[in-house]
């Protein structure tokens, strides 16, 4: 929640208008270009809604958004992960998985 805060002050828009945006653009790299969103249930939802499709980030802003918002796979993945790099020396298993 920090990161979207200091990236709305960034950019002068709210804090719903960069979350919207960050999933639009999550939207565009997916392969089905789909992402669930809620519908708006109040004429100020809507218009923070569209004030998003005004909102646009610069790659370093969009690496921070994803850094944030990143979810651990957890265990036993991080245990496997952590032991092919050591045998293989690189990580070119860990990357294909992520």
């Amino acid at each position: 929640m920090d990161e979207v805060l200091t990236i709305a002050g960034e950019l002068g828009s709210t804090p719903g208008q960069v979350a919207m945006a960050s999933l639009r653009e999550k939207a565009a790299a997916s392969r089905t270009g789909r992402v669930a969103i809620v519908g708006p249930r109040t004429l100020g939802q809507l218009r923070e809604y569209l004030g998003s499709l005004e909102v646009w980030f610069e790659a370093e802003q969009t690496a921070r958004l994803d850094k944030a918002s990143a979810i651990r796979h957890g265990q036993p993945y991080e245990i496997v992960a952590d032991r092919v790099t050591h045998v293989t020396g690189s990580d070119g298993w860990t990357s294909a998985c992520r």
